[in-house]
């Protein structure tokens, strides 16, 4: 039971490199948000989902998961993690920051939640070391 725990919810880049045991990218984002354990959903490119058209059912698809999650396990905050150099949505850096940070903003108004939203990138610095940085924060009830 996670009662006395507190969670968040993590919609990260489904790129292998993030995940390994190296990298610890659900221990930096635990860190980072002073939470127990992050609820994990691996999608290419997290942040095209709310900038094309083209991808309204992914988007719409990912809101029922996090739906899901935020029901069974009442987290506390919600992140985004994407990454610069990424194949499931090839833009420069800025073009990152900037769509990951609508990507919050349109999940913040599109569920129930109530707790705190993060947008991070990553980056590759090598197999091991992928900093995050974060984007921007939409505190909790905002």
């Amino acid at each position: 039971m996670t009662s006395n725990k507190r969670l968040a919810v993590g919609v990260f880049c489904s790129d292998w490199r993030l995940h390994q045991e190296g990298v610890h990218i659900n221990n930096q984002v635990c860190k980072t948000l002073g939470v127990d354990g992050v609820d994990v959903i691996a999608v290419p490119g997290p942040d095209k989902v709310c900038t094309m058209d083209d991808y309204a059912v992914e988007r719409d698809t990912l809101a029922k998961w996090l739906d899901v999650l935020i029901g069974a396990h009442d987290p506390v905050a919600l992140a985004f993690v994407a990454h610069y150099n990424c194949a499931g949505h090839p833009v420069k850096e800025e073009q990152h920051d900037h769509d990951i940070e609508k990507t919050i903003r349109w999940y913040k108004e599109t569920l129930d939640f109530h707790g705190e939203l993060v947008a991070f990138c990553a980056t590759y610095k090598d197999d091991k070391n992928w900093p995050l940085k974060e984007i921007a924060r939409i505190p909790a009830d905002a």
